[in-house]
């Protein structure tokens, strides 16, 4: 069973901003209203700040290693394969592919036998 509470969100709202401790507290930038009824301290917003700047930098870098391993591994790959570049093993693949849809494509409105 669940009963609802006591206070709604505009008393709660009515209630945080008439309390003269977070009036204080925002107007001095000691913390921040959010959502109009929560009050976070501006200690707390730096710490997840610098928290999640952290987090992005760490993620960034791990993302630039991958790439690089991958560029790396890919050049090895076309010294392995005879020095043949990207290009032009995406060109022969794509031939391959042209080559192998012909048959696919057939209308049946090519040339007839004879007749009779």
């Amino acid at each position: 069973l669940h009963l609802p509470p006591p206070f709604s969100t505009a008393d709660v709202q009515q209630m945080v901003e008439s309390a003269p401790k977070v009036k204080q507290a925002v107007s001095s930038g000691a913390g921040f209203l959010l959502a109009d009824t929560c009050f976070v301290s501006k200690a707390f917003c730096d710490k997840c700040k610098a928290s999640l700047k952290e987090d992005l930098l760490k993620r960034a870098q791990d993302l630039m290693q991958a790439k690089k391993a991958a560029k790396a591994a890919a050049a090895g790959d076309a010294k392995l394969s005879g020095g043949k570049s990207k290009k032009g093993g995406k060109a022969e693949v794509a031939a391959k592919e042209e080559d192998s849809d012909e048959d696919d494509w057939d209308t049946g409105k090519g040339k007839k036998g004879k007749k009779g």
